[in-house]
């Protein structure tokens, strides 16, 4: 009887010590080197503003060129230094090298002129200076709803090209 209590005892023993374990920190793990909460990054040529980005949290990572940001909000200006559209996500990541951005979950923007884009993600290419995604898309606009697969776009969303499966509903019409 005593050796079947020892080894039930080792058992647990042995059983403990392997849940210790997994719940140990790897050294695989990648930790920001900075934490900033109120982050904004603004990209200018000149005295003329491209785009103004703010967000509620941002997470640098030097050695991976990125920074990690969360509830973001990203103005971009015309040539005349005017908001030309604002776009909004649930997080995204700025690579810190080329200032190209990519916005992630609940993609919106909206143009001055009130037309809509919504996805779940979104590249922006600084040096072009357009947006592109290839998930589904929508495209509200005054008088028709677009939808499709795949956008290219400035980010005024003046010359939209939807890739592929384009569907046009107009207004009053089905």
């Amino acid at each position: 009887m005593s050796r079947t209590i020892v080894f039930v005892l080792m058992l647990s023993l042995f059983a403990c010590k392997e849940d210790v374990k997994e719940s140990e920190p790897t050294t695989n793990e990648v930790i920001p080197t900075q934490t900033v909460e109120d982050f904004a990054l603004k990209e200018t040529h000149g005295d003329k503003k491209i785009w103004l980005l703010r967000a509620e949290k941002a997470l640098s990572y030097e050695e991976k060129h990125t920074i990690w940001i969360y509830d973001v909000n990203l103005n971009f200006f015309d040539e005349n230094g005017l908001i030309s559209s604002t776009l909004t996500s649930d997080s995204g990541i700025v690579f810190s090298q080329t200032n190209n951005m990519r916005a992630l979950g609940n993609v919106v923007v909206v143009s001055k002129d009130g037309d809509r884009l919504e996805t779940e993600t979104l590249d922006w290419l600084n040096t072009e200076r357009k947006i592109y995604t290839k998930d589904l898309v929508k495209v509200i606009q005054e008088k028709s709803v677009m939808t499709g697969i795949g956008l290219e776009s400035d980010p005024s969303l003046e010359h939209i090209k939807i890739k592929k499966d384009l569907r046009i509903k107009y207004e009053g019409r089905d």
